[in-house]
């Protein structure tokens, strides 16, 4: 049985100097952290922080937890935007993926 050997063409990458992969990484993580952010602001200035204590008391969950999931969307999407820490605030950020 013979196998046919992939020659090992480079690809040319969009931008000069960044490979194709890490370009992909980093559209993937600015455009999570612009949802964490819309997410928060939805929060924030349409459901105001006050409905959404009161969204999270009737779903069974404590009330002040919606300010913590507030601040983590806003300083998890900001931090990914920027690139800081971005395994460890992802990581953080599973328990309230929108």
């Amino acid at each position: 049985m013979t196998y046919a050997t992939a020659s090992t063409t480079d690809r040319p990458s969009l931008v000069d100097g960044v490979t194709n992969a890490n370009l992909a990484a980093t559209i993937l993580r600015v455009s999570l952290g612009i949802l964490f952010l819309a997410h928060a602001g939805l929060k924030l200035f349409v459901f105001t922080p006050a409905g959404t204590v009161g969204y999270f008391a009737s779903l069974g969950l404590p009330g002040p937890l919606a300010y913590l999931v507030i601040a983590a969307e806003l300083f998890g999407g900001i931090a990914l935007i920027l690139g800081a820490y971005t395994r460890w605030v992802s990581l953080a950020l599973v328990p309230i993926l929108p």
